[in-house]
Order: C-alpha cells, then structure tokens, then sequence
C-alpha cells in the first residue's frame, strides 16, 4: 500500500514527465481531449404515488427512506472533446451507472375493489442514465490572480431506467370500510418480480462555473444540469475541486446531488396493465475522479 501510494504521488509529479508529441499538439494547437472515470458513492430516497386521475388506482404509495435503502458505490466514465473552432460547440459524453436495493411496503388500493393490498417486498432500483452535452465556453478570465470561467450549453439525458419489486413474503390485505379499515387477512405469495419502467429523455441547461489557480493545476466550481418539461424534471449539482498535474493527469474530489421526477409505467398485478404513477428519486453523495487530459 505505501508503495502505491509513493506511486501515484510520482504520477502527479511533474519531474517525471517529459513533453511528448501528443502534449505539444494540445499546447499548441488549442485541441483538449478528456478521458475520465468517477466512483460516486450514493444513497437514495424516494418512490412512487399515483396521480389523483388514475382510471384503475384509488390509492398508491411506494416509499424508499435513506434508512431503507442500501448505500452503494457507483460510477461514471465520460469523455470530453474541446477545440477553437468558432460557432461550433464542446461535446462531452457521459455514462452514469447509478443502482440501489432496498426495502420497504408496497401499498395501494383499486377503484374496483374496496381493499387496501400491504405488501412487504425488497426493490432494486435503477437510474442509470447517458448524457450527450453541447457547451460553448462563455467567459474565460486569464489575467487575473483568480481565473474565472462559465461554460454555458445544453445536455441531452436519457434515463435507462426501472424498479424492480420482488415479493416472497406474506400479503396483507385490509378491508376498506368508510374511513375504517379492518383486517388484516394474510395470505401467501410465491416468489415474483414487478418491474416498472423509468425510461425517458430530458432536455437540460448545462452550465459549468468556477476559479482556477494559475501554475498550480488547482481549481473548484459547480456544475448543474437543470431542467423541466410538464410532469418531467431533473436537477442534477456537484460541488467540486481538482487537481491537473503539468502533462496531464488530474483528480477531481466533490459532492454530487441529483433529483429526478418523471412519470413511470408501474406494474401492480397480471391482471392490469402498467398504470400510469409518478416517481420521485434523491441520489446524493461524494465522488472522486481520475481522468486524463490530452
């Protein structure tokens, strides 16, 4: 371990790296390619209710706290294309991997019939998502001791996404009396899986802000993704600092929060077919990067 670690310390060390062809070009040329992997360690919370027009559901309720779901590390891997072209936009792509289990109730109630189904039952929940992102660097300060900088655009989102809901235990079911409820009767279930769907695209503003310190590789900012569309909406924010060595290596360190609401396809039964719900998630948690810069 301490090997390592004297290791890496000499990967950022500028004394031992040497100016290649591929390093000249960037300096030269105005021409920056990025290549990065992040491990985000996350919690959530959220879930799902149902909207008050629903045709077949009097009730819904399907609720994750942070205390009932498992923290988790995920990931993302990007790369990013920069150049001086005039009028022509930066791109960066961008795959955020982003999976967590729990467990909770499942509880809801149909128009049809006056009972109350409770449902305890474990979820692997899914938002993985991939982002395309068009920017322009607006304002760019290199004469100042603090360098500023705002990088402005749009990202294209789409949300891969599901919630899987595995039963294996009892169901309980509630009699619905006026405002009473009586019961519960308990039955058995076999061992099924209720998945509902969380795909959709979402058009977003980009903006990327911040200082840097020049000479030293070091520089913080913020970095948002915000948008809204009817029932859709995401609001994606890391707060961040980073570290270039001379040639190219950097580390970035931050905390990232991401709120996504969209409409789902939820399955409740082979009965019915997938009901029109609304989801609401909270990821949120820190996130360490190594890219490379050429």
């Amino acid at each position: 371990m301490k090997k390592l670690f004297v290791y890496c310390l000499l990967l950022l060390s500028p004394s031992v790296w040497a100016e290649s062809g591929v390093e000249h070009f960037r300096r030269t040329s105005g021409f920056d390619f990025y290549m990065g992997i992040s491990a985000w360690y996350t919690n959530a919370a959220g879930g799902f209710k149902s909207p008050d027009a629903n045709q077949i559901l009097d009730y819904y309720s399907l609720e994750f706290s942070k205390n009932q779901t498992n923290g988790a590390f995920n990931g993302m891997i990007y790369t990013a294309f920069e150049h001086p072209i005039k009028y022509l936009p930066d791109i960066q792509l961008s795959y955020n991997s982003i999976r967590h289990t729990g467990d909770t109730n499942w509880i809801y109630s149909l128009k049809t019939n006056p009972i109350y189904f409770i449902i305890p039952t474990s979820g692997k929940l899914d938002l993985s998502h991939s982002d395309m992102t068009f920017y322009y660097n607006v304002f760019s300060d290199t004469h100042s001791p603090v360098n500023g900088f705002i990088y402005l655009g749009a990202t294209a989102r789409h949300l891969s996404g599901s919630l899987t809901l595995n039963i294996s235990n009892s169901i309980y079911i509630y009699q619905k009396i006026t405002s009473q409820l009586s019961g519960p009767l308990t039955i058995s279930t076999s061992n099924k899986d209720y998945t509902s769907d969380l795909s959709t695209t979402l058009a977003l503003l980009y903006l990327k802000t911040g200082m840097s310190l020049p000479s030293t590789g070091i520089s913080m900012g913020i970095i948002l993704n915000i948008g809204s569309l009817g029932d859709k909406s995401s609001n994606d924010a890391s707060l961040y600092m980073q570290y270039e060595a001379p040639y190219g290596v950097g580390v970035t360190g931050g905390y990232r929060f991401q709120k996504t609401k969209i409409d789902a396809q939820a399955s409740i039964s082979q009965a019915y077919p997938p009901v029109k719900i609304q989801a609401d998630f909270d990821i949120e948690g820190p996130y360490l990067s190594i890219y490379y810069h050429f």
